[in-house]
């Protein structure tokens, strides 16, 4: 039996960024080969991709290389209204011992959490590390999708259910042993494993893959 937190209304504002590596990295497409290009910007927000004129709100969506046939998915944001360039690069970033291997993407107490791509839900677990969250695969199940520190998870899910990239699946909070001040997704990529340790699959940085801003569906 799954057990579904309770959504909180608090709209506190998260007020710093923890865990942020200095380091960015920034993959370009050139005929068909990918050039990576290494910065550093210690303290200075990333740069915002140019916006169409017919669209001013809205940056142009990112195209994932189509070179590498093993990749992952094209991916949604899966945080409402976070462009991809604002997710910041927390994945080699140190948690005591080890390193995080996930990116985590602040935003305020109950903002919708939305499925990255289209597949289902393998899991819903509550655990003292990850508090309320859910692992889903996506459509192919050769990729594990792990979304953390849950304030809530939508009633009508269950293991199993089908999700459409877009589709709301929880809000976002700071179940677990996440700050309590700092409301947050913990998003993880990873190659689905289905044996005893389904849970910890090698684990990719998610960054290069997100190409739309997060938007419910």
């Amino acid at each position: 039996m799954r057990r579904i937190a309770a959504r909180r209304t608090d709209s506190s504002i998260v007020r710093h960024v923890w865990g942020v590596g200095a380091q960015r990295v920034r993959a370009v497409v050139v005929t068909g080969v990918v050039v990576v290009m290494g910065g550093c910007a210690p303290h200075r927000a990333p740069p915002v991709a140019p916006v169409p004129a017919s669209d001013p709100e809205r940056p142009p969506a990112r195209t994932v290389p189509a070179s590498d046939a093993d990749a992952p998915p094209a991916l949604m944001v899966p945080v409402s209204g976070v462009a991809p360039e604002r997710v910041p690069d927390t994945f080699s970033a140190r948690r005591g011992d080890r390193a995080h291997r996930a990116v985590d993407i602040l935003a305020p107490r109950g903002t919708p959490v939305v499925a990255a791509a289209d597949g289902r839900i393998y899991r819903i677990r509550d655990s003292a590390a990850g508090g309320l969250s859910i692992y889903a695969t996506d459509i192919s199940a050769r990729w594990m999708f792990y979304y953390a520190h849950l304030d809530s998870v939508r009633p009508d899910l269950g293991e199993g259910t089908k999700l459409a990239q877009g589709e709301v699946i929880g809000y976002v909070g700071t179940t677990g042993n996440a700050p309590p001040d700092t409301p947050h997704l913990h998003f993880q990529l990873m190659r689905a494993r289905f044996d005893a340790r389904w849970w910890d699959g090698e684990a990719l940085d998610p960054r290069p893959y997100f190409v739309t801003a997060g938007e419910q569906r």
